[in-house]
């Protein structure tokens, strides 16, 4: 019985750190997740960005020809 117990002890034990591990995985790839969502609203900025660079641009250049 003691036995027994000690290997249920053992497979608990296991599953914890096996659970660890999973949750720790997660809270990587959120993080990674984070980042990329963060860079993602960066490169659409800049789009917008040059994109109105491009519109004044343009505007001056068909106020340079009239």
């Amino acid at each position: 019985m003691k036995l027994d117990c000690e290997e249920k002890q053992q497979y608990y034990d296991e599953q914890i750190n096996h659970f660890k591990k999973i949750e720790k995985a997660i809270s990587t790839e959120g993080v990674h997740y984070q980042h990329l969502i963060k860079r993602y609203y960066e490169l659409c900025d800049e789009l917008v960005n040059a994109q109105n660079a491009l519109k004044r641009l343009k505007q001056q250049k068909e106020n340079n020809f009239i």
